[in-house]
Order: C-alpha cells, then structure tokens, then sequence
C-alpha cells in the first residue's frame, strides 16, 4: 500500500473522452456497488455520497465536450479518490464481478464494460432487492437516486427507480459502443458466468440472469 496519493486534477485535462468516461463510470461503478454493498461502512458513507453528487455533476459535462474545465476534473478526481477508499472498505458488486472475468477473457477496457454492465445489472438488483422487500437495501440505492436527481418526498422505491432511470440515461447519452466490438463472442459468454459473481451485491444473480445482462451488452 502506497503512503502517500498525489491526485492532481491538472494532470487530466489532456486525458482523451474515451478514457475519461472510461475512468469516470469505473469510479462511479465502485461508489455505487460499495455504497450498496452487504458490507457498506456507515463511518465514510457521507464521503460516499458526496462523491456521488460530484459524479452526477461531472460525469456527462467531461464526456460530452467540457474536458478542459478544471473544476470539473476536480469534481471527478474527488469522486475516483473516493471510491478507492470506498472499494477497500467495502467491497463491490456483481458489475465488477462479472467485468473482471469478461475482461480477462475479452480486450474490454475495464471501465467500459463496467458501463456497459451497470444499468442491466442494476436492474435486476434492484428488481430483486423489491421483490425480497430488502428495506435495508432500498433505502442505499435510494440515497444514491436522491443524490442524482434530487428529494422530492417520494419513498425509497420511487428514488430506487429514479436512481435506475439515470442510470439509464447516462447509458444512452455516452453512447458506449457494444463489447462484441472488442472482441467478446457468444462463445465467451458461458467461461464469463462460470467465473463470475455477485460479489457483497445486496441481490445475488443467477446464471440465467447474467447471461441475459450478457446478451444485452454483447
């Protein structure tokens, strides 16, 4: 483990889009699957959050044509300092546990296929987490949908589907390209979920359910 981390949002100005929303929804994947983890750590839960709000600001603007603008790059330094620390406390999720064995498999850049898995795997988590009426659970990925799209009084539910309609709209906006375009094929699919996992997600998937997310993504 390293001492000391210098992060310096200057030296990202010239980080080229495809990187830059790669890292961006790697970090936003690890702040959202270690905020909802099973072994979510209360004590740096409003770091968490906070970071969120940074992501929900900066994400789309560095994207889509502002990558010059510094205070958006400090916004986004912030939340993937943030979501390192959160990761170790915490854990993650089954977006990253499904990335990494595609990723060992297929030359998928890491923070694409995490963009790529969130909004499907999302939404069979939080269908499930529903459906088990996992209060507990619900309540975390309604903090986070409050954070994105702001609290209007509705109840943990309706933030849960907020939450997943932003997902959603990040997805479609980025525009992230198919990962067969790296290279992942049907015959991929079946080493991919034999190795993957749900990780500390609040809702396990089942092998029939990854291969839908796989197919959606492929």
């Amino acid at each position: 483990m390293p001492d000391v981390a210098l992060v310096d949002p200057e030296l990202t100005l010239t980080l080229p889009r495809h990187i830059t929303t790669a890292c961006g929804l790697d970090a936003v994947s690890q702040l959202i699957e270690s905020y909802t983890s099973t072994k979510a750590n209360v004590s740096i839960d409003a770091l968490a959050l906070k970071a969120l709000s940074h992501a929900s600001e900066s994400l789309l603007p560095l994207a889509l044509g502002q990558s010059n603008d510094i205070s958006l790059r400090e916004k986004m330094s912030w939340t993937a300092l943030v979501s390192g620390i959160e990761l170790s406390r915490s854990g993650l999720g089954a977006v990253h546990g499904i990335a990494g064995p595609l990723g060992g498999l297929c030359p998928v850049p890491h923070g694409i296929a995490c963009g790529k898995l969130l909004f499907p795997v999302m939404s069979f988590v939080i269908k499930k987490i529903i459906e088990e009426k996992n209060t507990a659970a619900q309540k975390r990925f309604a903090d986070i949908g409050k954070v994105f799209t702001g609290n209007a009084g509705g109840d943990d539910v309706f933030y849960c589907r907020q939450f997943l309609e932003v997902l959603d709209k990040w997805t479609r906006m980025l525009k992230l390209p198919q990962l067969s375009r790296f290279g992942m094929t049907a015959l991929h699919m079946g080493k991919i979920i034999e190795l993957s996992d749900s990780k500390n997600s609040p809702a396990i998937l089942s092998p029939e359910e990854m291969k839908i997310i796989l197919e959606v993504v492929r």
